[in-house]
């Protein structure tokens, strides 16, 4: 569990009424879609993926882009997960962004559309390995943590994993 691992999915966004439009409803991870990590090599999560972790969101950081390497995550931090539950068809959260002047620049990026992606941050507590029909791996991640969620410009799994609420239109 000593690597952190990347992924990258699709951010759309739903109006919604909320107080002050700083919640942010993100399908992280959706279950058992398979993308392709590089010749014959592709990856998916067990709805079991993150169990381990959900009564603990408020442990998992939203940031701007992935930290770098060498840098502290403070530099990218935006907000922070408030509430993580396996869904029937991925992994949902809550996130609740800061009001920073970064936060404030990605509310409005989300906003507008620009940012339309998240990435997840994870560590591998557990991976199956299994031969697909046409010879290649899966690896099935069965256990993760979830390091943190960031907001990111490109995505792995398309509109597999997308902000299910976006409480900024509303009225």
């Amino acid at each position: 569990m000593s690597q952190i691992h990347l992924r990258s999915f699709a951010l759309v966004r739903n109006a919604t009424t909320s107080e002050d439009g700083r919640t942010l409803s993100i399908r992280a991870v959706p279950w058992d879609t398979e993308i392709r990590l590089g010749p014959d090599v592709y990856e998916s999560f067990a709805r079991t993926a993150f169990d381990a972790q959900l009564r603990a969101a408020n442990r998992v950081k939203l940031t701007l882009g992935h930290p770098r390497p060498g840098d502290r995550l403070t530099d990218s931090l935006i907000g922070s997960l408030q509430a993580m539950s396996a869904g029937p068809d991925g992994l949902d959260v809550e996130a609740r962004v800061a009001s920073s002047s970064a936060a404030n620049e990605a509310l409005a990026l989300v906003n507008d559309g620009v940012l339309d992606q998240v990435s997840i941050g994870f560590f591998d507590v557990r991976t199956d390995r299994q031969k697909r029909a046409d010879g290649g791996t899966l690896l099935r991640r069965v256990a993760a943590r979830l390091d943190h969620l960031a907001l990111v410009g490109e995505g792995a799994y398309g509109e597999g994993a997308k902000v299910l609420i976006n409480d900024l239109d509303a009225d």
